[in-house]
C-alpha cells in the first residue's frame, strides 16, 4: 500500500514538471498613440485571450507558439522562432478600412476584432501544417483561409 502511495506521488510530481506546449500571448509596447489605442481595443474585448484560450484547449501541440501582438512585420508565422505576429498598424489599418466603408462606430471595433481572430487563426493554419504534417493539395494561403474560416 505504501509502495502504491509512493509511487502515485512520483507520478504526480513527474506530469506536475511536464511542460504541456501551450499557445502564449505577448503584447509589444505600443511604439505611439494609435498601437497603444490598437492594443487597449484587443485587451477590453479579451479577444486573443479568447483564443489562446480555445487553442490550449482543444489543441495538443508539439511546441510552443506565441502570438505576439505588436511588431513591424506581418501578419506572419516565424516557424524559426516558432511566433505568430500580428502589428498594431495591420490591426489599425484594418479598423479604418472599416471606418471607409462606412460601418456605423457600434460596429467597427466588432468587425474589426472578428477580422483580427480570423486572422489569428489563418496564422495558426500555417503554424499547425508543419507541425502535424498536414497534406495541403492546393495552395496552403487557402486552406490556411479554410481553416480560419
Amino acid at each position: 500500500m505504501l509502495s502504491q502511495k509512493i509511487a502515485l506521488s512520483i507520478l504526480f510530481l513527474l506530469f506536475s514538471f511536464c511542460a504541456q506546449a501551450q499557445v502564449h500571448v505577448t503584447y509589444e509596447k505600443p511604439k505611439n498613440n494609435i498601437e497603444a489605442e490598437v492594443r487597449d481595443l484587443l485587451k477590453s474585448t479579451e479577444a486573443v485571450e479568447l483564443v489562446e484560450d480555445f487553442i490550449n484547449t482543444h489543441f495538443a501541440l508539439p511546441q510552443s507558439i506565441e502570438f505576439v501582438i505588436g511588431g513591424e512585420d506581418g501578419p506572419l508565422y516565424d516557424a524559426q522562432a516558432s511566433k505568430i505576429i500580428i502589428p498594431y498598424l495591420f490591426i489599425g489599418e484594418t479598423k479604418q478600412r472599416f471606418l471607409a466603408a462606412n460601418y456605423d462606430d457600434a460596429t467597427v471595433d466588432n468587425a474589426t476584432i472578428d477580422a483580427f481572430i480570423h486572422t489569428l487563426f489563418h496564422e495558426f493554419a500555417h503554424a499547425i501544417i508543419p507541425l502535424y504534417n498536414i497534406p495541403v493539395l492546393a495552395k496552403e494561403e487557402d486552406a490556411a483561409d479554410a481553416f480560419a474560416t
